[in-house]
Order: structure tokens, then sequence, then C-alpha cells
């Protein structure tokens, strides 16, 4: 197998992975890798162009509402752990906050709390 079938391939099953989850918004894709065709970036980078249209965003356009993420370092007076995971519920782009589900409590995410923040796949 060539690398271009490889590609393909893995673009097809991305694709169906993704229709599959707009069904149900619980799925979570989990890849080994951080970069490459079939790393978390190219898959967040995928899902977020198909996504992003319409929605209301937060950090620039970055993440999107209904978009899962990741929060990337301790805060121990918020209860927040590196490697929390939950969804940006209801966006607030004028002030570039957001309502977050977020290790399954609900909690506002304030404009200095982006650079915190990833896209989760």
């Amino acid at each position: 197998m060539n690398g271009f079938q490889v590609d393909e391939n893995i673009r097809y099953r991305t694709r169906q992975h993704f229709l599959q989850c707009c069904a149900q918004q619980s799925k979570r894709t989990i890849s080994d890798a951080t970069c490459g065709i079939a790393g978390v970036e190219a898959i967040n980078s995928h899902f977020h162009r198909i996504l992003e249209p319409g929605r209301p965003s937060v950090d620039a356009g970055r993440i999107c509402e209904a978009e899962p993420i990741i929060w990337t370092r301790n805060d121990w007076n918020r209860g927040f752990m590196n490697g929390s995971i939950g969804r940006l519920k209801v966006v607030k782009p004028q002030t570039n906050t957001a309502t977050v589900e977020l290790d399954g409590l609900d909690v506002e995410l304030l404009s200095g709390d982006w650079s915190f923040v990833d896209l989760a796949a």
C-alpha cells in the first residue's frame, strides 16, 4: 500500500466517523499521534473547518460553540486539572467568554483563559 492509498483510506474513515459523530455528540476521536495526517492536530483542524461556518466562536474563531475542548494546565483554585475535557456550550463572542462543560461541571471561561484551552479530538 503506498502513501496515497493510506491517505485516502484515512480520509474516508475520518469522514465516516465524523458523520456518525454528528448524530451522537458524545463521541470522541482518539489518536496516538500529535502530528501527521492522522494526528490530533489534523483531526481537530478538519472537524473545526466543517463545524465552524456560522457558529459563534471565541479566541478569534479558534474554538466554536459545541466543539470539544481540553484544559492544558492545572488551576488548583478553580479545580481544573491539566487534561480535563469538555465542550463549549454557550459562547458569548462579544465578551470572548463561554459557558463550558468541563469534566462534567458547567463553568465560565473568561477571555484570559483561552491560552489554556485547545481543541480536543
